[in-house]
């Protein structure tokens, strides 16, 4: 699992995030550029994975700037 500097993201807009669910085991990657790599848990569905992505890229998003106003969160299913 990677953290990306939220700097790295050129519009400093929305944050697009490409994730893609395996459903045999129920693990979900994520690729934005904020974070790339695997989510910490597992998902009984890609629509739970979804939420737990926007979690994850929106720790990502803290962690690089707190006082970042919150941005759009896009999360596209793959």
């Amino acid at each position: 699992m990677t953290y990306h500097s939220f700097a790295n993201n050129p519009s400093r807009g929305a944050v697009d995030v490409q994730l893609h669910y395996d459903r045999l085991s129920g693990t979900a990657y994520a690729c934005s550029t904020v974070f790339d790599g695997v989510l910490p848990s597992r998902y009984p569905s890609p629509e739970a994975a979804a939420e737990g992505a926007h979690v994850v890229i929106e720790t990502a998003i803290s962690r690089s700037d707190p006082n970042f106003p919150p941005r759009q969160i896009r999360v596209w299913l793959r």
